[in-house]
């Protein structure tokens, strides 16, 4: 276990980049602010409603055009929409404030031979040195097609769920030479029951990091 907390952290670059990011943010800020102009559309229409039929919408006039005004007319929106439109805009809401998330928390490393993927609200990890190793892939889209990338897929023992690392970060061809043999070695630790599947997968991060690593 020492050896684990004195290694050096490598981290591994399967989640957005910067650039990607910030890019991401604003795409997914537009979005979210399409949902609660509409919602705040639905407000709208209603409350006129209301007026036409003796209601008072006064109150809520000195808060138009403010972030609160705005938020509360949400949240009227919400409440007083058909509920087909509540549901679709709260999953909209939810499913934008979870993408947001993982854009910027999802990231996995290297402690020794501990790898961690982290998600949008969990982390998983594993020690490559004592897991069933195999390759498999992950299905990424682009926006003509779809593709698999290579993937580790690590079997903790005596568990039935894998954890994926891919080998392909998000606007890299491949992950860095330097991430891949940190991953080579962590695999060709292992002991497991299954060493040649096993010695197979390292080989081929090797091959991987020996086609990624610059000329010189």
């Amino acid at each position: 276990m020492s050896g684990h907390a004195t290694a050096a952290r490598v981290r591994l670059s399967i989640g957005a980049s910067a650039f990607g990011k910030i890019f991401g943010t604003v795409g997914l800020v537009l979005v979210l602010a399409a949902v609660v102009v509409t919602t705040v559309k639905v407000a709208d229409t209603s409350a006129a409603g209301e007026t036409a039929n003796g209601g008072n919408s006064a109150t809520d006039s000195a808060l138009s055009g403010t972030t609160a005004g705005v938020l509360d007319d949400f949240a009227q929106g919400v409440r007083t929409a058909p509920l087909p439109f509540r549901l679709l805009a709260l999953a909209c809401l939810l499913g934008g404030l979870y993408a947001l998330l993982f854009l910027w928390r999802a990231t996995a490393w290297l402690d020794g031979t501990v790898a961690t993927k982290r998600g949008a609200l969990l982390s998983r990890r594993t020690d490559l040195a004592r897991a069933s190793v195999g390759l498999g892939s992950i299905d990424r889209s682009s926006t003509t097609h779809w593709y698999n990338i290579p993937a580790p897929v690590v079997t903790p023992p005596g568990r039935t769920l894998s954890l994926k690392i891919p080998l392909h970060g998000l606007g890299l061809r491949r992950l860095p030479a330097s991430q891949l043999v940190a991953l080579a070695r962590a695999v060709g630790s292992n002991r497991g029951p299954h060493t040649d599947q096993t010695r197979a997968v390292g080989n081929y991060l090797l091959l991987l990091a020996d086609s990624s690593a610059p000329a010189t």
